[in-house]
């Protein structure tokens, strides 16, 4: 299982909001492991997934997923791979 841990680079006065990036965190027997830093957005579908419900996201995956599904087209959002 990997953790999301937001990172907020500018600002923290407001963490429900999106964070600047998102950073995957690998937890091992002994280590703690990044391999790669995100935008705020793209953790969203995997991370919908493994949950029962909506509303159990962290507040900063909603808002950050709302911000950028306001400014991207209906075909990147129903295929990111575009």
């Amino acid at each position: 299982m990997h953790y999301l841990v937001p990172l907020y680079l500018q600002t923290r006065e407001d963490i429900t909001r999106a964070p600047d990036a998102v950073a995957p965190v690998q937890v091992n027997l002994n280590s703690l492991l990044v391999r790669t830093v995100l935008q705020p957005h793209m953790p969203y579908a995997k991370a919908r997934i493994a949950i029962k419900r909506h509303d159990q996201l962290p507040s900063w995956l909603l808002s950050s997923w709302i911000e950028y599904a306001d400014q991207a087209s209906e075909a990147t959002i129903e295929d990111p791979e575009i």
